[in-house]
């Protein structure tokens, strides 16, 4: 006889059990089923839903102070007050985490702030950029890494000290949807938080990187439009005194991959062996079983970024994770769909933060 992991049985009995999700499919028109068609039409052309009313899309903006002496900031944007009231549901607060090199005012983020708004229901959602994202002045070497959860840690715990009833839902893109899954499977987290939903993530950093790297489109493109912000940052902050001696200055500059600049930038700043070590210790590949909420992956088959030899699988082991790969949408594109336009992946994410509060 089958035995029944514990963790799905509780989730079964609540009625939130991911298998009960029904995940879309993504049908674009053959003009746009080119995955650099799809990665780079998204960065550049997504439009972002209109909201009524608005002149400034986000509500409010935090600095938010951290332990080493450093500083973050979020931005949040309300839902509506009477809809939320409404559901007899405690409020629900969506925390968005962006890729490398975007940030808040990306359309990509406001695009699923406005999903999370309309489908599940939000009470607010809140960008949190990432450290040197944004005009704040650092202070401490570095920023960010794709398994960066120290803030993300941080305002969680912010957050339930003002609302302790409020439910929290965690998103993210690419290289901030690792760190969202990373953070939910590293150690214990709140009860407050009560699910997750991400978009084009790296599953396996060692592949992934390679991929990314690959001579040609991918390096000159791709890589080649990362390293430029990259290697600024690394100028701005050995001109600010920030570079710890074991950071050699002149090997960065001298990168064109990004594997190249992990090495020499990355790693040194966080402790890690070697771009490998790093990439080994920070893989989202490495957290998922550990993982004790529903979560739900979203991703495309003809992804350029990644090797897609790895990615997460459904099974037992795995009881609380649902996935959807599609055959298109390039590198968080999804754009053009025939029914929703450029938001089916921002809806799609959205629903499920639905289907877990239902």
């Amino acid at each position: 006889m089958r035995t029944v992991p514990l963790i799905l049985l509780v989730c079964l009995c609540s009625g939130l059990a991911p298998s009960t999700f029904a995940p879309r499919t993504f049908s674009p028109p053959a003009l746009l089923r080119n995955n650099h068609v799809q990665t780079i039409g998204g960065a550049l052309f997504r439009r972002v839903p209109q909201i009524p009313n608005r002149e400034d899309f986000w509500d409010d903006e935090l600095c938010v102070p951290t332990a080493d002496g450093d500083s973050f900031r979020v931005v949040t944007i309300s839902g509506d007050v009477d809809a939320a009231a409404v559901s007899n549901r405690p409020p629900l607060h969506v925390l968005l985490m962006h890729g490398l090199e975007s940030n808040s005012e990306s359309n990509l983020v406001k695009s699923l702030a406005v999903a999370f708004l309309d489908v599940a229901e939000a009470s607010s959602v809140r960008c949190l950029n990432f450290r040197g994202c944004t005009n704040l002045k650092q202070t401490t070497p570095g920023g960010y890494h794709v398994g960066f959860t120290d803030d993300l840690r941080t305002y969680v715990d912010i957050l339930i000290n003002e609302e302790p009833n409020a439910e929290i839902f965690i998103s993210g893109f690419s290289l901030g949807g690792n760190a969202a899954l990373k953070y939910l499977g590293e150690g214990e987290v709140p009860s407050q938080v009560i699910g997750a939903s991400v978009l084009s993530v790296p599953y396996n950093c060692t592949a992934n990187q390679k991929r990314l790297d690959e001579p040609g489109f991918n390096q000159i493109v791709y890589s080649g439009n990362f390293l430029k912000t990259l290697l600024k940052k690394a100028t701005a902050q050995r001109d600010a005194g920030l570079l710890p001696p074991n950071v050699d200055y002149d090997r960065v500059m001298s990168s064109r991959t990004i594997g190249e600049i992990d090495d020499s930038f990355i790693a040194p700043i966080y402790g890690f062996d070697d771009r490998y070590d790093y990439y080994e210790r920070n893989s989202c590949c490495k957290f998922l079983a550990a993982i004790r909420v529903a979560f739900y992956i979203v991703g495309a088959a003809d992804d350029p970024f990644f090797d897609h030899s790895f990615r997460a699988v459904e099974g037992d082991d795995l009881p609380l994770m649902r996935t959807n790969y599609l055959q298109y949408g390039g590198h968080c594109g999804f754009i053009g769909d025939e029914k929703e336009g450029d938001s089916f992946a921002t809806r799609e994410v959205a629903r499920f933060a639905k289907h877990v509060r239902e």
